[in-house]
Parts: C-alpha cells; structure tokens; sequence
C-alpha cells in the first residue's frame, strides 16, 4: 500500500493508525504547495485530484482518500489492532463514524486553523 501524507496534515492521524497495527505501507510525501510527490515530482494530482491529503492506494490498486474512509480501511485491513468495534457491532461502528465526523468537520477546524494559523505564529 503507499500513504501519501503532508506533514502537519490530517493524515498524522492515519500514520498513527499504521503504526499501531503494525501495517506495511510505503510512505509518501507530498508538497501540499505544488502538489507533487518530493521524492519524484510525480504530480499528485494524478493521483487524487482534489489534491488533498491523505490518499491510500490499496494493493489493489484502489485509491482512497478522505481521513475518516481510510481510517476505517486499516481497522479493517487489520482487525488484529482493534482500532475499531467489528463490523458486526452496528452501534459501535455508527458511533465511530459519528466521532470521525465531528473530529473531521469541526473538531479539526476549530482547533488546528488558530493552532496554525500565521497570525499566530511567533517570529
């Protein structure tokens, strides 16, 4: 699998996810400014068009992007890890959805803009 990432992005949380279920994956960087692979110059718009991060490419050949989709995927991918209540436990799976969907839309924004923002910056 390859993980494309930006440092500082969203996509921590999916290399955190990685790491804690021991999963093999090819780790990419992206330039979020020019949209390229830096280890390559591949444009990574090929890749995901909207050019955000993260994108999975499954061994498959499959490409997922979208932090909450593809946290799912490894919890799946490696059920072993226990990043995630079973598929057969409806409740728990709607209310990890539930959490990811709060963390994505407003959790995320509230509080990682002002964290990052350059008015905030010191110089």
């Amino acid at each position: 699998m390859d993980f494309y990432f930006a440092p500082l992005a969203c996509s921590m949380a999916t290399r955190i996810a990685f790491a804690e279920a021991g999963g093999a994956v090819n780790w990419i960087e992206i330039d979020p400014t020019n949209k390229k692979v830096l280890a390559t110059g591949e444009d990574y718009l090929a890749i995901n068009p909207l050019g955000m991060v993260p994108a999975l490419r499954t061994d498959d050949g499959e490409v997922l992007t979208e932090n909450a989709a593809i946290l799912q995927y490894v919890a799946d991918r490696f059920p072993g890890a226990g990043l995630a209540p079973p598929a057969s436990d409806a409740i728990g799976r709607a209310r990890l959805q539930q959490w990811l969907s709060f963390i994505g839309a407003e959790l995320h924004k509230g509080l990682m803009i002002p964290l990052l923002d350059r008015k905030t910056q010191r110089k």
